[in-house]
Formats: structure tokens, C-alpha cells, sequence
């Protein structure tokens, strides 16, 4: 109940100033915490409708990055909240957003490049997942997982030498 008014709150929050990605980003973490229906029927209606606790709390973050490019933890949590999503995943909007960001501060930050990375990769953009990831690991981010990811990658391009190399070095 206490998120549900809090998602009430930041959705009035977010009328009265529009152009504030705050309000937008936490009825996106509110919209989260309500959750999902225990009910699994019921939830798979909801999601189809894009009425569902994960598809609100896209648009919500996806709002909040529409407004500020640079805000990177909208950016994370909409690819996150993207990735998780089952019927109609938000994959196309949380690649926009974060395509865009490349432009600001956030787009050179490691959990946006990562985020970046697999929302590219699941959408089949495996070269610019691969220049994100490698971007992930150039900016500091974990070495394994970057490594990892950047050999997998390797291997879906078809170029096995690559892949086994770099998952040897980064073990």
C-alpha cells in the first residue's frame, strides 16, 4: 500500500513539472516495488495490455531519460527493467535512450555502457554491443564481467579465434 501511494505522489509530482526527470525516475522505482500479481493469468493479461508493474515502470523511466539523456540510473533502469520484461519488452526505447546518452557524461559511465551493451546484444546489434562493452571495460568497469561479455560477443560475430582468446585472458 505505501508504494502505491508513493507511485500516487511521483505520478502528481510528475504533473505538476513535466520537464523534472526526478518524479519520473522514482514512480519508476514505485511502479517496481508494487510488483507484480501473484496471480499468473491475471499478470500475463496486464502485460499484454502494458499495464503491468514492469511496462509502467519503463515508460516511466524511459520518461525520466526523455527529459534528462544524461540521468544514467533512468538509463540503467530502463534497460534492466527492459531486459526483465517478457511479453513486449521496451528493448527499442531503452536503445534509443541510451544511444542518445552516448552523447553526455552518463553514456562514458560503466553501468550505462554495460547496460548499453546487453540491450544491444539482445536486440542483435552485436557490433555496437561489442564497442559498448569495450567501452564498459576502458571506463573502469569490472574487468571479468566486461571480458566476459566482450568474448561472448566475439563468439556470436562468428569470430571464434577472438572470443577464445579474450575469455582466456580475462580467467
Amino acid at each position: 500500500k505505501h508504494y502505491d501511494d508513493a507511485a500516487g505522489e511521483f505520478e502528481w509530482a510528475s504533473d505538476l513539472r513535466p520537464d523534472w526527470p526526478a518524479p519520473w525516475y522514482w514512480l519508476g522505482r514505485a511502479e517496481l516495488a508494487i510488483g507484480e500479481s501473484r496471480a499468473i493469468a491475471l499478470e500475463n493479461i496486464r502485460e499484454v495490455l502494458g499495464l503491468d508493474a514492469l511496462s509502467k515502470a519503463a515508460r516511466a523511466f524511459a520518461r525520466a531519460a526523455a527529459v534528462d539523456p544524461s540521468y544514467s540510473r533512468a538509463l540503467v533502469d530502463l534497460a534492466t527493467t527492459a531486459l526483465r520484461q517478457r511479453i513486449t519488452p521496451r528493448l527499442d526505447v531503452a536503445q534509443r535512450a541510451l544511444r542518445l546518452a552516448a552523447a553526455t557524461a552518463a553514456g562514458r559511465e560503466p553501468a550505462v555502457l554495460l547496460a548499453r551493451g546487453r540491450v544491444e546484444l539482445e536486440l542483435d546489434a552485436r557490433d555496437s554491443a561489442l564497442d559498448a562493452f569495450r567501452g564498459y571495460v576502458a571506463a573502469g568497469g569490472d574487468s571479468g564481467i566486461g571480458g566476459l561479455e566482450i568474448a561472448r560477443t566475439l563468439a556470436l560475430l562468428e569470430r571464434p579465434d577472438s572470443a577464445v582468446r579474450q575469455y582466456f585472458a580475462t580467467v
